[in-house]
């Protein structure tokens, strides 16, 4: 039975690149963490924009005349612009998603072919399950060979990692995978909740993945920069993270004025290692999409976030 003091809400899922001629509305059952006290003291205890926003951003891949998009650029790159040449980031995240769902039909192993990480998911997980979601679907083996025109038997094995730091944090995504079970895992697509510290001096992340584990993807989070000392250990760990696995793609989707982030950017953008681009503001396209998942309050507008893309340059 479902505790009294838990209460779940509703969140409509857009239709995705990869599946929008499904006709199936779906939507993702989550709570927040309940009160204490009547107090929300644990830091994700519930969820924000921006966490819908990077849904959207993983969702559907960007479209001409679909808003317009301006780089946000800071201090440090002043003087070293990024190149206006380069390949639009967003895009290349959506085709290394195609790739990989593509080119993993034929794993014959256990191993997951595609692996995502979201880093600092919150009480409530939403960008997690939802591309969760998303690869679930895509696991239809007839919609999936049409959607992606591929003649395939069987379908990539996926798996999404939701991690925090916070014990009470994890208890909750449990419930809210266990709730969720039948739209966000089958025998391809695999769901695991697991602790990650990356506020520690060194980050271990062998706990996660093994020592052997071959391949990760995609790491990606939101609203993960809030000061001086958060912009230290998540910059941190993103580099951890791109030096042990530098194939994966990279998206953070911030509040781009919120202290520590140009700090954030400027200790990736100076790592001659990385290619970093931060689009603002988002698309209306994009924000469009989010608001069908949460509505946005107060006094922020789609003109107050930014969609942080960073990659090896090795890998481009």
């Amino acid at each position: 039975e479902e505790d009294e003091n838990i209460r779940f809400l509703r969140y409509t899922l857009p239709a995705s690149t990869y599946c929008k001629h499904s006709t199936t509305e779906r939507s993702l059952r989550l709570a927040a963490l309940p009160l204490s006290d009547g107090v929300l003291s644990v830091l994700g205890a519930e969820a924000w924009f921006g966490s819908a926003v990077l849904a959207a951003l993983l969702y559907q891949n960007g479209e001409p005349n679909r808003g317009v998009i301006r780089k946000h650029v800071t201090r440090s790159q002043q003087n070293n612009p990024p190149d206006e040449n380069a390949t639009n980031p967003h895009e290349a995240l959506h085709a290394m998603l195609k790739c990989s769902l593509t080119e993993g039909q034929n794993n014959d192993d256990d191993e997951a072919s595609f692996r995502a990480l979201e880093l600092g998911s919150g009480a409530v997980g939403l960008s997690g399950f939802a591309l969760a979601a998303m690869l679930c679907e895509c696991g239809d083996i007839e919609r999936r060979n049409h959607l992606l025109g591929v003649n395939a038997t069987r379908t990539a094995k996926c798996q999404v990692i939701l991690s925090d730091n916070d014990c009470e944090v994890l208890k909750q995504l449990k419930l809210n995978r266990e709730t969720n079970a039948g739209l966000c895992s089958n025998q391809q697509m695999s769901v695991s909740v697991e602790h990650l510290d990356w506020g520690r001096d060194s980050i271990d992340l062998n706990p996660l993945f093994g020592e052997d584990q071959p391949s990760l993807q995609l790491v990606f989070g939101s609203e993960l920069v809030y000061s001086n000392t958060t912009a230290d250990a998540c910059a941190s760990c993103v580099q951890a993270i791109l030096n042990k696995y530098p194939e994966a793609h990279v998206l953070i989707v911030q509040i781009i004025d919120r202290p520590g982030f140009d700090r954030f950017l400027s200790i990736l953008q100076q790592n001659e290692k990385f290619h970093v681009v931060c689009e603002q503001p988002i698309s209306y396209h994009y924000h469009d999409l989010a608001c069908q998942m949460i509505q946005l309050g107060g006094t922020l507008s789609r003109f107050d976030y930014g969609a942080c893309f960073i990659r090896c340059k090795s890998t481009l």
